[in-house]
């Protein structure tokens, strides 16, 4: 149950990262836009 609940953790960290990670992403890709318009 603990090693379970351990990857369950790790698993919910990665999924986060990679969501921040796109939306940054993102963000940044507006940003540059806006700045050549």
């Amino acid at each position: 149950m603990s090693t379970n609940n351990g990857n369950n953790a790790a698993t919910k960290m990665s999924l986060n990262k990679s969501v921040y990670h796109r939306v940054f992403l993102l963000y940044n890709f507006c940003f540059a836009s806006a700045k050549y318009y």
